[in-house]
């Protein structure tokens, strides 16, 4: 199936927090095993998720979040936080697609969406992001879309609590110091669509 060309995407306004959560949380649930808790995964995540894209989404500030629709239905979400660090630019703190449409492009046109407006917002930012360590898949597809591989770091844990975490999983930052670079990387005849931004770990659980 190939609905890249049949996906548009717009910025999301409050009442758009609720459909974010649940991509959020079952994107969570099936990528994270290994890196966040059982506890954590399998509690009230869609309580915890729906609180926080609440508040986001009521108060942006500096942020923005795209929602990408097939035929109305949710597919995907990316959320920036634009000005995030005076070294490296706009944070894109999440990117995720749903479980169904994985692998037809959303991914990419989510990307190539955000750093158009960030560079629209922010001229002369770069855009940077956050991979799990053991994620060779995400850490290749951001590389073949012009995203460099720089330092390293423990992945903090979701809502502060170091309980929510599974060991000490690290993450890898992905930059890209001129965003104009990523617009032109993608590879129209090869689009394909990214996991988490901070995800995949590796499966404990089949």
């Amino acid at each position: 199936m190939r609905i890249a060309g049949e996906v548009e995407i717009r910025l999301t306004e409050a009442a758009d927090a609720r459909v974010i959560a649940k991509l959020h949380a079952d994107s969570w649930r099936r990528h994270y095993r290994g890196a966040y808790s059982d506890r954590y995964l399998d509690g009230d995540l869609d309580a915890d998720r729906l609180a926080v894209w609440t508040e986001r989404l009521k108060s942006p500030g500096s942020s923005f979040t795209l929602l990408a629709e097939h035929r109305r239905h949710p597919v995907g979400f990316a959320h920036v936080i634009l000005d995030a660090d005076s070294t490296w630019g706009a944070l894109v703190d999440n990117l995720h697609v749903a479980h169904a449409v994985q692998r037809n492009g959303v991914g990419t046109l989510l990307l190539d969406r955000l750093a158009g407006i960030i560079i629209e917002r922010r001229p002369g930012s770069g855009i940077y992001l956050w991979v799990l360590e053991p994620n060779e898949l995400g850490q290749a597809f951001y590389r073949a879309r012009g995203g460099t591989l720089r330092d390293r770091e423990l992945a903090a844990p979701p809502g502060g609590d170091p309980r929510n975490l599974d060991g000490t999983p690290r993450k890898i930052r992905v930059a890209w110091p001129d965003p104009v670079s990523l617009l032109l990387s993608r590879d129209d005849d090869h689009v394909s669509s990214a996991p988490p931004a901070d995800g995949p770990p590796p499966r404990r659980h089949v």
